[in-house]
Order: C-alpha cells, then sequence, then structure tokens
C-alpha cells in the first residue's frame, strides 16, 4: 500500500486528525507536488513526532531520536558509502554500520516507512543487511549536513 492511502485509511480512523484536515492536506499534497505526509505536518494537522510514533508501533520499528549534540556518533566514514544526492533524493542517512567475519550490517534513518524500494537498494549499493529506523526530518537533514 503507497503511504498517502495508508495515511488516508488509518489517521482519521485512529482519531488524529479529521476528515476535513485530511481534505485539506491532500489538496496541498496535489498542488505541491507532495507527500500526504508532509502536507499534514506542515498544516499542523498532526506532529511528525506524534506520525513517527504510529509508523513506528504499526510496521514494528525503531524511532531514533538524533539531537544535534548527537551528531558527532555519525561515522564520518558512512559519507562514502552513499552519495549526498542519493541521500537527499531519497531522505536517508546511514547512522551506524556493522562489519564483521560474517555479517556486514548498516542503520539508515528515513523518515517513512513506505521507502522499501529506497531500502532494498541501499543493501545493494552498500552490500549491507540494512536496519531501517524512523527519525524526525529535521534531524534527518541536521544529521545528512553534519556527514557530508
Amino acid at each position: 500500500m503507497r503511504e498517502d492511502a495508508w495515511l488516508s485509511e488509518n489517521l482519521v480512523a485512529r482519531g488524529m486528525i479529521t476528515f476535513s484536515q485530511l481534505e485539506a492536506a491532500q489538496k496541498q499534497a496535489r498542488d505541491l507536488s507532495s507527500p500526504l505526509r508532509k502536507a499534514l505536518i506542515r498544516l499542523r494537522s498532526i506532529r511528525e513526532g506524534a506520525l513517527l510514533d504510529v509508523y513506528a508501533e504499526e510496521f514494528g520499528m525503531e524511532i531514533l531520536s538524533i539531537a544535534e549534540r548527537d551528531f558527532q556518533m555519525i561515522d564520518a566514514s558512512l559519507a562514502r558509502l552513499l552519495p549526498l544526492a542519493f541521500c537527499l533524493k531519497h531522505e536517508v542517512l546511514p547512522i551506524f554500520r556493522l562489519i564483521d567475519d560474517d555479517q556486514r550490517e548498516l542503520t539508515l534513518a528515513l523518515t517513512s516507512p513506505f521507502q522499501r524500494e529506497v531500502v532494498a537498494e541501499v543493501a545493494r549499493l552498500t552490500g549491507c543487511r540494512v536496519t531501517p529506523v524512523l527519525t524526525l526530518s529535521a534531524a534527518l537533514a541536521g544529521g545528512i549536513a553534519k556527514l557530508y
């Protein structure tokens, strides 16, 4: 299921937004050619953190809080794994990589669980098993700025 359809079906049903908020966000998303998720947040129909909580619960994902003071935890060598243009286009950030004799794992921060194709592409590009985690878009942008 596409993210916009999932949001349309689930947020009103859960009582997190009203139908009129959904309609306004759908209109803005169409007008700006942006994802519904971003329109809902921009219109303040839902807080991004609350949306991440719903995603985490529904899809069994972890939420990673990256505060500005935590950007030093990101290994600078990870910038060589994925090009900056790829990270910006797909709103992803490599956070942590583990390589030992029998495994190659990469933790990848993203803002939506509906990026399965991007996660698969990162796995292909890096040769790592990718574990996606959710994070706020501002934290992701700050991490990208720090890493690149």
